[in-house]
């Protein structure tokens, strides 16, 4: 089974069982794409999918360690009110949920 890590202000591993049946989330409440670019970083991942309303940012050096690590992205953006993140612009697409086809 795939990885499903959680992120706020830092990156917490949950199960997909802990997440979907039982609700579980790990968050401090913050928003914090530094967090994530360095998570992909260290564990050595060359593409991921981040879920987020958009309301965060990334460090210059850490945008440009996964543009040279040739990370891909799908950025899924939740709200509708938000505007979509400039930092993942560069390694995927972005899909808004008000526009997905299901």
């Amino acid at each position: 089974m795939e990885r499903i890590y959680l992120f706020s202000n830092k990156v917490e591993e949950v199960s997909f069982a802990e997440l979907v049946s039982q609700g579980k989330v790990k968050t401090t409440w913050g928003t914090d794409f530094d967090c994530v670019a360095e998570s992909i970083l260290k564990e050595g991942y060359d593409k991921a999918v981040v879920i987020t309303d958009g309301w965060a940012s990334m460090k210059k050096e850490n945008l440009e360690a996964l543009k040279k690590r040739k990370v891909k992205t799908l950025t899924i953006l939740l709200s509708k009110s938000h505007k979509e993140p400039d930092c993942f612009k560069e390694l995927g697409p972005t899909l808004k949920l008000k526009d997905a086809v299901i």
